[in-house]
């Protein structure tokens, strides 16, 4: 009997002793949700990013003239999204492909045809065009700046064969499809790029390969695209020069697998805020453990054939690091506060009702001018704002636009 009791008396303890851990915890997630969901914009700001502010530099002006040159699947529509983003709130004029198409001529050197007229001139191109220094310096404003971001050539190709269907086009029956195509390129090059595939294939013309330096190509590289065009890639000189060029010619090559640093290396360029830098992630595909298929037999094969593109990005990730060496301040705690503040946005944005007048405030940031964001800016974090800013085109050159010439050569 007295064990009995004693029994109960320890079962009774314990169970309030759980009782009341489990309470403390609740109240532990309460508050953690409350401020998850709940985001006050000045107790952020009086518990996290209160600093002593640095002095702005007086002669620091927002580049407003800027090219970007978008190379495929390198997370460029993200920042387009940016970009445009930046444009359309100050009234700024962008180079547009003529009628609903996407693309400057894209993958053929863009020409007059390929894009509208504007009466007041242009400040920004974003949308997909291949590099060239001298058509492009003629419609830009005299302080434009050369932007682009590449990436990693190996994850660049998985990507890029997945996106573009490489392998149903293909027909590829194998349970590893990047390896059957790395052993076996000549073979499934020929059936991607023949007309015979044109009708599955989105946007590329026959001849046209996709995985092979495509960087490169978007870069402007002479590459022989398309036929009787010069080709400098068996030339290491050329190559060599061509890539110096570039480095003289663009003010940064930002890195997609360092997306959050590239994006402050760009508000340093750029003289932006961190307001002027948010962004929510688009066209994001999903392949898998792309390490997987990184064998060191796979990756050789793809050193062979992607040659140009390897080249290109072990010259600008060494520039890229050598830029954040040289960078005028704590690089990696700016990084670390943009990632927060672009966290607490988006949690502000998706636990708000978007047509409140709640506002999220950045005040007294050591790294960037103060800022507001209303909740009613928050869908343009993903708007497609290409379809708003041919409505405004269309507002001052006519209501159609202006015809796709039968010259233009893209598909898209």
């Amino acid at each position: 009997m007295r064990k009995r009791r004693v029994l109960m008396l320890f079962l009774t303890t314990l169970c309030l002793l759980c009782f009341y851990l489990l309470s403390l915890l609740y109240v532990d997630i309460e508050t953690d949700n409350s401020k998850s969901d709940f985001i006050l914009e000045r107790d952020i700001n009086r518990n996290l990013y209160v600093d002593s502010p640095i002095e702005r530099d007086p002669m620091c002006k927002p580049q407003d003239n800027f090219t970007f040159i978008k190379c495929m699947k390198c997370g460029t529509e993200t920042l387009g999204t940016v970009f445009r983003r930046y444009g359309f709130v100050r009234n700024l004029t962008f180079v547009l492909p003529v009628e609903k198409r996407l693309y400057l001529g894209w993958p053929y050197q863009m020409e007059t045809y390929d894009y509208r007229p504007s009466k007041l001139g242009f400040n920004i191109l974003v949308e997909h065009a291949i590099y060239n220094n001298t058509i492009m310096r003629k419609i830009m404003p005299s302080d434009n700046k050369f932007i682009t971001m590449i990436r990693e050539p190996f994850n660049h190709f998985v990507s890029t064969f997945y996106y573009f269907r490489i392998h149903n086009i293909t027909k590829m029956t194998s349970k590893e499809p990047i390896t059957e195509y790395l052993h076996n390129i000549d073979k499934y090059e020929t059936i991607y790029k023949s007309h015979q595939a044109s009708k599955t294939r989105y946007c590329i013309p026959d001849g046209f390969s996709i995985t092979k330096n495509l960087l490169s190509h978007c870069l402007g590289f002479p590459l022989g695209f398309p036929d009787g065009q010069q080709n400098i890639a068996s030339d290491p000189q050329a190559v060599a020069e061509y890539i110096t060029k570039l480095e003289k010619e663009f003010s940064l090559v930002m890195i997609m697998d360092y997306y959050d640093e590239s994006l402050i290396l760009l508000k340093q360029e750029f003289c932006w805020s961190f307001k002027d830098i948010l962004y929510w992630t688009q066209n994001k595909g999903s392949y898998g453990n792309v390490q997987l298929l990184k064998t060191p037999e796979n990756l050789h094969l793809h050193k062979e054939y992607d040659f140009l593109d390897y080249q290109l990005f072990d010259h600008f990730n060494k520039t890229f690091w050598r830029k954040v060496e040289e960078y005028p301040g704590n690089f990696v705690d700016e990084v670390r506060m943009f990632q927060q503040i672009k966290l607490d946005i988006t949690r502000f944005c998706f636990t708000n009702d978007v047509y409140s007048t709640k506002v999220f405030e950045v005040t007294n940031n050591l790294y960037t001018d103060d800022f507001e964001f209303e909740a009613k800016e928050c869908p343009s974090l993903r708007y497609y704002l290409l379809e708003k800013l041919r409505d405004i085109n269309d507002k001052y050159v006519g209501k159609n636009g202006v015809k796709v010439s039968k010259l233009s050569k893209a598909l898209c």
